[in-house]
């Protein structure tokens, strides 16, 4: 469970240990709410918010906090830093890490997504490392249901570490995770970064751009990727994939095992009930699964109790993160870019 601050920390952060996080971001505002109160909560100097889109559920409940920049990635703000408006979303990622680099106090910045969340506060590790290591990489694991248990939260359920061995990975969790998922994670197991801040390297999405020789990777934090916060969520993500036509050229020899769950997608014809059965079939845990991989270490708790952290950080902010109303949001907001679109081509 995240800490406050103590005096200890902070005499880690005065040593070079101060952190803060950035991301670019466009998810309803609950999880925005809880991205930003747990990484505050964990010991963060700092958290930058580049919103992709409008949004002014999130300003009016926390833009004015002092710990939290939301910067709104208009046109009018890329000309301000003298850009146009990157077309790719990757792009527009490493151009606000960037630039949320240059505003930072800290001695390290991570840049993340909405849906990773630090599971320990890397102070100490960060305060310890020598002047000639620039960047710091993090493992991620990813979030697991339980069989049976109750879901309360977008944030229920475990965390479920890669397994590099393919041989262990089918026996532990089944002969499907070997081509549908990446050492069983449906989305990466690449990890995520941070520079440290003055140090003159560009930022990554996965990790900062220098050498692995000035790379330390961390020795006990994680990353609890959050990779679909509900089902519907997952569901819809990898429909769109597939409306987008995002599949292997014709004639490409090997498919990545994103390509077979978005062909899988293909296949429903727009259905969503087999992509939300897909999804229970490769993240759900039975039992003696799950007792399988806790013996193995593979399976651990997220670190995250978001709620607790929202009612220390911001008290009198309300977020609901009920499974159902993020659903809700999701639908709302998918409709709304939907209708965008629609208006375009007309």
């Amino acid at each position: 469970m995240p800490r406050k601050m103590t005096s200890n920390r902070a005499q880690m952060s005065a040593s070079g240990g101060r952190w803060s996080v950035v991301a670019t971001v466009r998810e309803p505002a609950a999880l925005l709410l809880a991205f930003a109160a747990h990484h505050l909560d964990l010991g963060a100097l700092h958290v930058h918010l580049y919103l992709d889109g409008p949004h002014p559920d999130l300003e009016a409940a926390i833009g004015a906090d002092p710990r939290v920049t939301l910067i709104t990635c208009d046109d009018a703000f890329y000309s301000s830093i003298g850009r146009r408006r990157p077309g790719w979303i990757n792009r527009r990622q490493i151009v606000n890490a960037n630039h949320a680099e240059t505003l930072s106090d800290a001695d390290w910045l991570f840049h993340l997504d909405a849906d990773e969340f630090l599971t320990a506060d890397p102070a100490e590790e960060l305060a310890a490392l020598p002047p000639e290591i620039s960047a710091y990489w993090v493992q991620n694991g990813e979030r697991v249901y339980l069989e049976g248990a109750p879901l309360e939260t977008i944030f229920d359920g475990a965390l479920a570490l890669p397994m590099t061995d393919p041989g262990r990975l089918a026996r532990v969790r089944g002969p499907d995770m070997g081509h549908l998922t990446r050492h069983g994670l449906l989305a990466h197991a690449l990890g995520k970064g941070a520079l440290r801040v003055g140090g003159g390297i560009g930022a990554g999405i996965h990790r900062p751009r220098c050498d692995t020789d000035v790379t330390h990777a961390a020795d006990t934090v994680r990353i609890s990727h959050f990779d679909g916060l509900t089902r519907l969520h997952w569901a819809l993500k990898l429909q769109r994939h597939a409306e987008n036509g995002v599949l292997p050229k014709p004639g490409r020899r090997h498919s990545s095992y994103r390509d077979q769950q978005i062909a899988l997608a293909v296949e429903s014809g727009g259905d969503l009930a087999p992509v939300v059965a897909l999804h229970d079939r490769l993240r759900v845990i039975p039992p003696l699964m799950a007792r399988k991989m806790s013996r193995i270490h593979r399976l651990k708790p997220t670190g995250v109790d978001a709620s607790a952290s929202l009612t220390r950080i911001f008290p009198g902010v309300s977020a609901d993160l009920s499974v159902e109303a993020f659903d809700a949001a999701l639908l709302v907001e998918r409709a709304d870019r939907e209708g965008h679109a629609a208006l375009l081509k007309a």
